[in-house]
C-alpha cells in the first residue's frame, strides 16, 4: 500500500467541493468532508481513498 501526504489548501468561507480527476485505475471513495460548507476559522479534513479495480 502506497500513502501520499496531502494537500493544504486555504479556502474562503462557503461551500466547497473536492475532486479527483483522470485517475482511471481506481476507484475513489470520499470522506464527509469533501463537499461541504465551510465557515471563517473552521477546518476541514476530505480524504479520498483509491483502490485499484484492475
Amino acid at each position: 500500500m502506497t500513502t501520499q501526504a496531502g494537500i493544504d489548501v486555504t479556502i474562503y468561507p462557503g461551500w466547497f467541493d473536492v475532486y479527483e480527476y483522470g485517475n482511471y485505475q481506481y476507484m475513489g471513495s470520499e470522506s464527509g468532508d469533501c463537499h461541504a460548507y465551510i465557515y471563517s476559522g473552521e477546518t476541514k479534513t476530505c480524504t479520498i481513498t483509491n483502490d485499484d479495480i484492475y
